[in-house]
């Protein structure tokens, strides 16, 4: 395994569009961009069509067939622009994230793309243009109204018994809210959880508290115990001095984690 057929593929698709006036441009993006390309990494490539070229799903994927053996491929749920497609090649499987936009859908981007070709220099222009906005910073004043939203429901989940859901809440907390502000206040990219092993060794244990040792009650309760801890500590780290603290909620929540508790603890003493 390595990076060859990522290379590889890379070169196909160039070759391909160059001959194609359905497109004006091709650029890479993700860890292509840092250089740090390496066999578990996927490909993000931007395929910038002509004013004129109106591409069906159907063609989409016949243009991609010719890249590889292709294994899976389907509209990102988020993002009508953008196909996820599995490809197989010389026995490795690759993952390509492919967003076909027009010119216009260089504007707002988190990054700036590697230019593999472009006609006329007009993705070079644009991205001058158009500064690249970086990836969205936490917003510590929603953060605060669906966190303590979020823990209530789960409390509510391991309350009822419904644990594995309860489990797969707190990994949504962690993901979309308590990860990023993590990665955020390290001056790390604040983008859900990713490189998040690269975190100061106090702040990554910490961090690995909030994940249950088991799928059980009470090991639930206390890795949801440990991530309020950490909000709370990572909150007022980054908060200014005008963020409001939702003491109301933060108070409700851990009263009712407390109700709760009491419950998980009546039934261990009588099952």
């Amino acid at each position: 395994m390595g990076i060859e057929v990522h290379l590889n593929l890379v070169k196909k698709a160039e070759s391909l569009i160059r001959t194609d006036n359905r497109f004006i441009g091709m650029a890479l993006g993700g860890s292509w961009i840092n250089k740090q390309l390496d066999e578990f990494s996927d490909l993000d490539i931007y395929l910038i069509m002509s004013d004129h070229a109106v591409l069906s799903i159907d063609e989409k994927k016949e243009i991609l067939c010719q890249y590889g053996e292709l294994l899976c491929f389907y509209n990102n749920a988020n993002d009508d622009n953008v196909t996820v497609s599995l490809f197989k090649i010389e026995e490795q499987l690759l993952h390509v994230d492919c967003k076909w936009i027009y010119l216009s859908g260089l504007r707002k981007r988190v990054e700036n793309p590697d230019i593999i070709f472009e006609k006329d220099g007009l993705l070079s222009k644009y991205m001058r243009d158009f500064p690249n906005e970086g990836y969205e910073q936490p917003n510590l004043e929603l953060s605060e109204m669906r966190f303590w939203t979020w823990m209530h429901n789960i409390f509510s989940k391991i309350g009822r018994g419904e644990i594995i859901e309860a489990c797969s809440y707190l990994c949504e907390v962690r993901i979309y809210c308590l990860g990023p502000m993590i990665l955020y206040k390290n001056k790390m990219t604040a983008r859900r959880l990713r490189h998040a092993e690269q975190l100061p060794t106090e702040e990554l244990l910490e961090l690995k508290t909030t994940f249950p040792a088991e799928c059980r009650a009470e090991s639930c309760f206390n890795a949801a115990m440990n991530t309020i801890a950490l909000y709370l500590k990572t909150r007022d780290a980054l908060a200014s001095a005008d963020f409001k603290t939702n003491f109301c909620a933060e108070k409700a929540c851990l009263e009712y984690a407390a109700i709760i508790k009491a419950i998980c603890c009546y039934r261990k003493e009588n099952s």
